[in-house]
């Protein structure tokens, strides 16, 4: 296997090994919304500025998959993130 398609196939494996279905032709749909809530999720801890904006509700982050049979683009719901805590000053307080 070459290091792009292992590069590829590593992104992919988590969203597979969440899955309560077997991996398979039969599971293709819950196997894409698998990797699909993988990818948002990923997003949110890779990106401290997306999850900043998605908390401060400046952004919504939603994940969508093409779906070929009918052409059509599938969307999540956006992702509902708690709000930060707020800052503390260097006394301690709010």
């Amino acid at each position: 296997m070459g290091p792009n398609l292992g590069a590829l196939i590593g992104a992919i494996k988590p969203a597979f090994d969440r899955m309560s279905t077997p991996a398979d032709l039969a599971h293709l749909r819950d196997a894409i919304l698998a990797n699909v809530e993988q990818v948002v999720n990923d997003i949110l801890v890779k990106s401290a500025v997306v999850k900043h904006l998605a908390q401060a509700g400046e952004i919504q982050v939603v994940g969508a998959f093409y779906e070929f049979s009918t052409g059509g683009v599938r969307f999540s719901e956006p992702v509902q993130l708690a709000a930060e805590p707020a800052a503390k000053d260097a006394s301690g307080h709010k």
